[in-house]
């Protein structure tokens, strides 16, 4: 049975018999909009006021969209153009540089902000909502070796040009336009070299037939090489169209350079005559090419009008050889050095741009900036311009650093303002692949959602690929075929799949059946009581549907199920029955037990009287299993993914009551300790889950294997320990109060350590032993290597003992495999620690001398100016700064810290200070020297860990000072 699987042909079939309006309808309200539908983007963390899912019907295809101001530039393939030009199939350039295609668009009126950076002063005016691609600032820092701090703990980055370009393990950013801060880095991809070739410009659609006359030769492309690109950017400055040819205008002094060039450029590679004609009256050389051909082509493919003129988007992929031949025919025309920086100045916005981008493309740093349109002294008015700066070295403006494999071109952001306060036209698009497109100034993204119905019910119900296919199957009627079954196995699955069906019937109806009962019998009164009682209101009751089943002799739900055509053995099916026959849940309270897809699986059952048990769940059958299920799931959903935290508690009426106080993010489980199950559920939906459970010894079992499985799941689980049931206590308290008390859960390690901890503390050697011997296993299940450091960390502070007497194996990652029930190699003792046991060994063999170096410092006259003062930063152990906090708390008075209850978890590693302060025999001298070490080391290990320069002069001539005061330290000093 492994090999079975969906047939293609019932997915397609799914995929086209899903009505994608109906399936969306359920997580978002839906309108329409001519031939399309929109709303409210219904995935949790894209948090909105203004429509910006749509749905096609006809496509059957739903997306999202990133919005941009309408006159915004973005790299298509018919150029770098206004996002309101772009249309659908249009091509755009993805995030790695490799081509992805316009699925939709849609426009809008929304306000906008626009984002400057150092390389694009210009800026780019988009959406706050719009999502973007960026690195923030600190994970720059931490990733990229030539960026760091000018000053220790202060804000500005500095760049050094002079270490070279390293790898990066920097880690992107997706996040919206609003979350961006001054300091963050946009990015620009250069396309990979994979992706390069000279091909040409292919124009034969623009060449028009010939109607009568001879029948040349017709040139129907521009080919490409570093010959033909340098003509191509000498155009691109100083080229112009007439009728019938192209024509490149100079300085009379050029004829003989780059007219010449033109010249035979135009003969050797085109075969084109052209004619050179010099006016030195006016100082003009002109180089004319009569070809219509050619004319046509140089129109389509890099413009006409000094305006108008641009470079194609085919130009990124060209050789960088080639590209460098194109920009450099360009500031031939158009360039000028100034200070020995090379620049150039248009009018062309979208040349501007393009040459900007094939620069980058060329790994050369470049800045572009505006200047707005104005009337100059001499009362002509100027264009607005665009000019560009090309360094020679790399800075904080720009600078390349490759991430996963892609070189990109780093650009910090300097400035982030409110464009516009009234809302802009704005335009969305939908793009393939990595939902990525460029713009003028560096890759920008859409919020990535797109697909069909089966994408869609598979992200928000939580449904593998199977699950979802089956659902919409179900929901639309569609019959599922399977591959790999023979055909004993296919008329097995038959039967079983009727079956299930028909117990889904009754259990559906069954549902229905006690909800109105309970809603409108006189004998369902005493349900209705309790229910008030328990403080449940109308909305909740409808919501959860809960019902009561009658007492024998009233109306009962068999009697009505045969109405409807249910048969007894579906009945049976769907656990509604007694094991003698009768209805199982007669007399009780109902609460609905849905599964993932929201299909009613079974109930659980209060009962009113004495009747045994209080609560009475369905049997396990082929649809229940409640180890795996968890009341009020599909409920909780929405909630969950929206803020990323789930909350598991014991009863019913807890999820009850929970979401009618705001709290609807809650499940419970059913009547069972949590498993392994219910934590990978809810993975799905939430980073964080708070258990809230009564402590009995099942309990608490349960939590310790909940542990070791929620680290392997990277979740973090907490624990919350309430007086009461959350039902009962949300009685007499707000839920605001609550709030306050889960913002103060304790990580699950922690709560399992102190657990253990108290219950070792005043026992016996055998017990505590025992209790090592267990958290050294809880330990040992923990696989992940921060996650087995941070219970390393709970467990030495819960039970007061060195980190190294828990280490029973390797770190995770540390050890070669098969060697992890080998006896660990013995690590190098860590220096720092093992000064900071010397001087707290020193402050218990001598409290009357400690207690003066702990409250005064120490002296060293002729080498420190002033007394030296240990402080909690400088013991490399957080058990050890523990005892100093509390040695440092009662320095006048050391023979009380034994007695302070907060001692007692570090019990053990107290006597063993103790111990070892007995052997030392301690003299002043020794106490001092001991002071002066630590302080020493300290500095050494936090030189080696800073980055900025003045810091590390700073801490070494401490240490140095230290290490002499040290050595200084005799018996008679």
């Amino acid at each position: 049975m492994c090999g079975v699987r969906i047939s293609q042909r019932s997915i397609e079939a799914v995929r086209e018999g899903a009505n994608i309006v109906e399936v969306a309808s359920e997580f978002t309200a839906l309108r329409r909009v001519g031939a399309r539908f929109t709303g409210l983007c219904p995935y949790p963390d894209h948090n909105e006021k203004s429509p910006s899912f749509g749905v096609s019907p006809e496509k059957g295809f739903y997306h999202c969209f990133g919005c941009l101001e309408a006159n915004e530039r973005i790299w298509t393939s018919r150029g770098l153009i206004p996002i309101a030009a772009a249309e659908i199939g249009d091509e755009v350039i993805g995030l790695d540089g490799r081509r992805e295609t316009i699925t939709d668009k849609v426009f809008k009126s929304k306000p906008t902000l626009k984002i400057r950076t150092g390389a694009a002063k210009e800026g780019l005016e988009l959406t706050p909502d719009h999502w973007c691609v960026f690195v923030e600032k600190e994970e720059a820092l931490r990733a990229v070796p030539r960026l760091h701090l000018r000053h220790r703990g202060g804000e500005q980055i500095r760049f050094s040009s002079k270490l070279g370009r390293k790898g990066s393990d920097a880690k992107l950013s997706v996040k919206h336009a609003a979350d961006i801060r001054e300091g963050d880095f946009l990015l620009y991809p250069v396309i990979p070299a994979v992706e390069r070739e000279d091909a040409p410009l292919i124009g034969e659609h623009v060449i028009k037939p010939y109607t009568s006359g001879p029948r040349n030769v017709r040139t129907t492309s521009l080919h490409v090489n570093d010959r033909t690109a340098w003509l191509y950017g000498v155009y691109a400055a100083e080229g112009s169209l007439y009728r019938g040819g192209v024509k490149w205008s100079f300085s009379a002094d050029e004829s003989e350079t780059l007219a010449e060039e033109v010249s035979r450029i135009l003969d050797e590679e085109f075969a084109k005559p052209s004619t050179k004609r010099v006016r030195q009256e006016k100082n003009i050389c002109e180089v004319t090419c009569s070809s219509t051909d050619l004319s046509a082509l140089f129109r389509h493919w890099f413009g006409s009008g000094c305006a108008e003129k641009r470079v194609p988007i085919e130009a990124l992929n060209w050789t960088p050889e080639t590209q460098a031949a194109f920009v450099q025919g360009y500031l031939d025309g158009d360039g000028r050095t100034q200070n020995g920086s090379v620049g150039a100045a248009t009018v062309s916005e979208e040349l501007a741009y393009g040459v900007f981008a094939l620069l980058i493309q060329m790994e050369k740093p470049v800045s572009i900036n505006s200047y707005p349109a104005r009337t100059a002294k001499d009362g002509v008015s100027r264009r607005k311009t665009f000019a560009l700066h090309m360094p020679r070295r790399e800075s904080m403006k720009g600078f390349f650093a490759p991430v996963n494999g892609t070189t990109y071109y780093w650009s910090v952001v300097q400035e982030i303002e409110d464009e516009r306060k009234n809302p802009a036209t704005v335009v969305d698009i939908t793009t393939t692949g990595s939902h990525t497109f460029l713009t003028k100034m560096g890759t920008t993204h859409n919020c990535q959602r797109g697909g069909d119905a089966i994408k869609l019910v598979m992200e928000l119900k939580n449904l593998p690929f199977a699950e979802a296919v089956s659902h919409l199957g179900e929901r639309f009627g569609i019959e599922l075929e399977f591959e790999g079954r023979s055909p004993g196995e296919e008329r097995a699955a038959k039967t079983r799949t009727a079956r299930r069906r028909s117990a889904y019937k009754a259990l559906a109806a069954a549902a229905v059946y006690y909800h109105k009962y309970f809603l409108k019998a006189s004998t369902a009164e005493e349900a209705r009581r309790y229910l008030k009682g328990r403080g449940m209101g109308s909305s909740t009751i409808e919501e959860f549907r809960l019902g009561y089943a009658p007492p024998r002799g009233a109306a009962s739900f068999s009697a009505a199920a045969r109405k409807i055509g249910l048969e007894r053995s579906a009945l049976d099916a769907a656990g509604l029955l007694s094991p003698r026959g009768g209805e199982r849940f007669v007399d009780r309270v109902t609460f609905p037990i849905s599964d993932l897809r929201g299909r009613i699986v079974g109930f659980g059952a209060r009962t009113l009287g004495d009747a045994k048990p209080k609560y009475l769940n369905s049997p396990e059958t082929e649809l229940f299993n409640k180890r795996s299920l968890l009341y009020g799931l599909p409920q909780a959903a929405a909630e969950m993914r929206r803020e990323k935290v789930a909350l598991i508690v014991e009863g019913y009426t807890d999820v009850l009551m929970l979401n009618q106080a705001g709290i609807k993010n809650s499940v419970a489980t059913l009547g069972t300790a949590m498993t392994e199950q219910h934590l990978k559920s809810l993975s799905g939906y939430a980073e964080t889950i708070h258990l809230i459970f009564d402590p009995d010894e099942a309990g608490e079992k349960a939590v310790e294997r909940a542990a070791a499985t929620a680290a392997e799941l990277k979740l973090d689980l907490r624990v919350l320990r309430l007086s009461e049931d959350p039902a009962d206590w949300l009685l007499e308290h707000p839920a605001e109060e609550f709030r306050e008390l889960l913002s103060g859960a304790v990580p699950v390690l922690e709560y399992i350590f102190r657990r253990k901890a108290d219950r070792a503390r005043g026992s016996g050697a055998a017990e505590r032993s025992r209790v090592m011997s267990e958290i050294k296993g809880l330990i040992k299940e923990i696989r992940d290597p921060v996650f087995y450091r941070d219970a390393l960390r709970l467990a030495t502070e819960a039970l007061g003992v060195n980190a190294r007497a828990l280490r029973s194996a390797p770190e995770p990652g540390d050890g070669e495999p098969g060697k992890a029930d080998r006896p660990a190699r013995r690590r190098p003792r860590d220096p720092v620690i093992e000064a900071g046991r010397e001087v707290l060994a020193h402050a218990f063999a001598r409290p009357g001398l400690a207690a003066r170096a702990i409250a005064e410092g120490v002296e060293a006259p002729g080498i420190l100016d002033a007394p030296f003062v240990l402080k909690l930063k400088d013991f490399g152990d957080e058990t050890q700064a523990h005892i100093y906090a509390l040695l440092l708390e009662h320095a006048d008075e050391p023979g009380a810290l034994l007695a302070d209850e907060r001692v007692r978890p570090l019990l053990d590693e107290v006597s063993a200070l103790q111990a070892e302060g007995e052997r030392l025999d301690p003299s002043e001298a020794s106490l001092r020297a001991a002071w002066f070490r630590l302080g020493a080391l300290s500095r050494e290990r936090a030189k080696a860990r800073t980055e900025d320069f003045d810091e590390k002069l700073r801490l070494h001539t401490e240490a140095r000072q230290l290490r002499q005061a040290a050595s200084n330290m005799t018996p008679e000093s």
